[in-house]
């Protein structure tokens, strides 16, 4: 019932966890439940693939005119429990749909990579990085850490970048 209200009542909700396919991962029936359209779940990157991200339509009373309803439609992020694949996945999907909703642009820069990276095959991976200017170049060094819930390797981390799958 309190996400049910939330729905009604703001434009963006971001939650952080119940959206795989554990014991307690709740949400994706919830908001089967609620009508939340789901425009795509799971992606193919680590950290972070099972990503949720839709939106619900509903009627909220017009705050101008208290006998007038309007049609709104609130945008749903259901980003993964581990905290760096939340932390990925609002670096990659919610910041960039935010700034594009109040119509800021990006910035974006590029790196070389130091150093030779291998991981899985057909996932985008968002690599730990941590960033040096040599001679002019801007080089990101490898943060190699134990998963998505190594918190301890993000205190080097500059950012993250973003490498292709090897399809």
């Amino acid at each position: 019932s309190k996400i049910e209200s939330y729905l009604q009542a703001y434009d963006v909700l971001l939650f952080s966890g119940a959206v795989s396919k554990g014991k307690y991962d709740f949400l994706r029936e919830v908001f089967e439940e609620l009508r939340v359209e789901k425009l795509f779940h799971k992606v193919t990157q680590r950290p972070g693939k099972p990503f949720w991200f839709g939106r619900a339509a509903s009627l909220r009373l017009s705050e101008q005119h208290v006998d007038q309803n309007e049609n709104k439609q609130t945008i749903v992020f259901g980003f993964p429990g581990n905290p760096i694949s939340t932390f990925v996945n609002c670096l990659a999907y919610f910041y960039p749909w935010y700034y594009n909703s109040v119509g800021l642009e990006e910035r974006e820069e590029t790196a070389t990579l130091a150093e030779d990276v291998k991981f899985k095959p057909n996932l985008a991976y968002f690599l730990q990085v941590k960033l040096e200017n040599k001679k002019g170049q801007l080089m990101a060094f490898p943060i190699l850490g134990n998963g998505s819930g190594d918190l301890a390797r993000l205190v080097n981390t500059d950012t993250f970048i973003q490498l292709p799958d090897n399809k």
